[in-house]
C-alpha cells in the first residue's frame, strides 16, 4: 500500500507545484481518522512507509479507506491546481 501512496505523490503535479514540503503537509492532513492508516509514515522528503505489522491480506475496510484518503488527497489538491487529477 505504502508504494501506491508514494506513486500518488511523486507522480502527481502536487509536488511539482507544490512542492513536497506543502505536498506531504497535504496528504496527512488528507488521511482519514482510521488506525490502520496511522501506521502509514511520510517523512520530509515525501516517501511514504508503513510501520505496522504487515499482513497477507488487507480488508474490504481498509481499501475503503484507503481510496478515501487519496480522493481527499486529490479533492485538497484540486482547489489549488486547475485540473488536478487530468494533469496528474
Amino acid at each position: 500500500m505504502a508504494f501506491y501512496l508514494n506513486c500518488v505523490t511523486s507522480v502527481s503535479n502536487s509536488n511539482r507545484f507544490l512542492g513536497p514540503k506543502i505536498t506531504r503537509k497535504y496528504f496527512n492532513a488528507s488521511r482519514p481518522d482510521f488506525d490502520w492508516l496511522n501506521q502509514f509514515q511520510i517523512n520530509s522528503s515525501r516517501q511514504i512507509n508503513y510501520v505496522g505489522t504487515v499482513s497477507s491480506f488487507v480488508s474490504v475496510e481498509q481499501l475503503d479507506y484507503f481510496q478515501q484518503w487519496i480522493d481527499i488527497f486529490t479533492q485538497t489538491c484540486s482547489k489549488i491546481i486547475k485540473n488536478f487529477p487530468a494533469e496528474s
